[in-house]
């Protein structure tokens, strides 16, 4: 659906509700700040949105609006992306005589001065408006493979060029196809399935053929998209990644920081931070995540699980499960078996000799609390 943001000043504003009324009418999707902000909502955030997301933002110019700092302001944000991605952004609404900005004074505008031009103007706004729809629509050819189609778009127009048609409903259905077909260059795949995030659509079967993908970028992007989004995933199929000898670590990493979550509101078991992949890896920020997981989830048997991690030797999760430990203990939560499994954990932690002399000091410490004073 093409759409327009109308910037305007609030003194202006029986003409823009009109002008809304009118454009929407017209199949034309328009955002003006009465209808889309709500309360408790941020306006900077809500109004830089709104002037990306529309095909087009309508300047109304009056006395009023071209002393306003806000109307300044959306204005200078729409050339910014008119200038980036040269293609024109903002389109000028003439409401009163005023003294126009120095970037619009070559435009052709749209002129509401005279009342009885109005909807002979009207007309020619939804028609200049319309033009992008059509020109996106038809850089999109028919024909050819869907790889093609969707690739020819990729070239010409980048991630916003198809994100716009993905968001005037065009296409959805093939994106999967061409998202999942590894024979198409990678970081076409990938800009696709950002794409494809950012419209908020959702298609269980591709994400999971995803996360199988050869590609590491690719999987490194739906794992952090599941996250973030809170989409469903089991705890097979993170297995799976973990243990998948292709994995980077930094597929890995994100892995475990999804895991971590799940562990913690407990929709998974924390079983699977325990993988030797995890266990054993280099990496600290792996185990840490792994350690800070199990911690988080604070299960009865969690002495028995951070034991794994005998050989961790990075402070700062040596120090995480020594406080984690003194916790318990202070809590009274240690059962004999757990306190066992405590103490030992922290003498190998203590006799190692991979620790500094002040965190053997304090592990030395929270030894002998949880030994009794002994």
């Amino acid at each position: 659906m093409p759409s327009i943001f109308l910037s305007h000043n609030q003194n202006d504003k029986p003409f823009v509700r009109r002008l809304t009324n009118d454009l929407t009418a017209k199949g034309i999707r328009v955002w003006i700040d009465e209808a889309e902000i709500k309360i408790g909502d941020s306006l900077i955030r809500k109004i830089s949105s709104g002037i990306y997301d529309m095909d087009f933002l309508g300047a109304v110019l009056s006395p009023n609006s071209v002393q306003s700092r806000w109307v300044q302001e959306e204005l200078e944000q729409a050339l910014h992306i008119q200038i980036s991605e040269a293609y024109v952004k903002v389109l000028p609404i003439l409401l009163h005589d005023c003294k126009m900005p120095g970037f619009l004074l070559d435009k052709v505008y749209a002129d509401f001065r005279d009342e009885n031009n109005y909807q002979l103007t009207l007309e020619k706004l939804v028609e200049r408006i319309n033009q992008r729809y059509d020109h996106l629509k038809q850089s999109f050819p028919e024909g050819g493979l869907v790889q093609e189609r969707i690739g020819d778009v990729l070239v010409k127009h980048g991630f916003n060029g198809l994100l716009q048609l993905v968001k005037m409903g065009e296409y959805v259905e093939e994106l999967p196809i061409f998202i999942t077909n590894q024979t198409v260059q990678s970081n076409l795949r990938l800009i696709a399935l950002k794409v494809y995030i950012e419209s908020g659509l959702q298609n269980d079967n591709m994400f999971k053929q995803v996360l199988e993908d050869f590609d590491q970028d690719i999987r490194d992007f739906m794992i952090m998209s599941i996250r973030e989004h809170g989409y469903d995933i089991d705890e097979e199929t993170l297995r799976k990644i973990i243990v998948d000898p292709t994995s980077s670590n930094d597929v890995i990493l994100h892995t475990v920081k999804l895991a971590r979550d799940l562990v913690i509101s407990r929709k998974i078991s924390s079983n699977i931070l325990l993988e030797d992949k995890i266990v054993n890896n280099t990496y600290w920020l792996i185990t840490l995540c792994a350690i800070s997981g199990i911690i988080g989830a604070d299960e009865p048997d969690s002495a028995e699980r951070l034991s794994h991690f005998s050989g961790e030797t990075y402070w700062v999760a040596r120090k995480r499960i020594r406080e984690y430990f003194e916790n318990l203990h202070d809590q009274n939560k240690l059962n004999d078996g757990n306190r066992e499994k405590a103490i030992l954990l922290l003498r190998k932690f203590y006799q190692d000799g991979k620790s500094s002399g002040q965190i053997m000091r304090k592990t030395a410490a929270a030894i002998k609390k949880l030994s009794g004073g002994v």
